[in-house]
């Protein structure tokens, strides 16, 4: 039982590290200045607003948490689960190091300049 707990808590940890990081990366690219107004649209059941994007979806944000999810999925090594390439680092999980890093490189170029369009 601890096992399962303890894998499901790293596969969890695993699916965050590269959001944590395109979040990190809209904060710096921003500035830090975001239009709280338009962070409510959905609270307020509507849509647009300047952070609406694509239909309420950044592709770029998107695309590079799907890959470096998958990356650290592979690398990673839980007590009853060892994706396919665990073993890259001889025996260190490098799973949230590498799927951060991944989502990283692909959404710094993608992501723009911190220009966020008007609605």
């Amino acid at each position: 039982m601890q096992g399962a707990i303890s894998a499901a808590l790293l596969v969890l940890a695993e699916l965050s590290a590269p959001w944590a990081v395109i979040v990190g990366i809209g904060y710096l690219r921003s500035g830090g200045r975001y239009d709280a107004e338009d962070l409510q649209v959905f609270n307020r059941r509507t849509t647009g607003g300047r952070y609406w994007y694509t239909g309420g979806w950044h592709r770029p944000a998107v695309l590079a948490w799907v890959v470096g999810s998958i990356v650290g999925l592979l690398t990673i090594q839980t007590p009853i689960f060892s994706g396919p390439l665990a073993g890259i680092a001889a025996g260190v999980d490098v799973s949230l190091v590498l799927g951060a890093l991944v989502a990283a490189v692909i959404y710094w170029p993608l992501a723009g300049r911190g220009e966020v369009r008007s609605a």
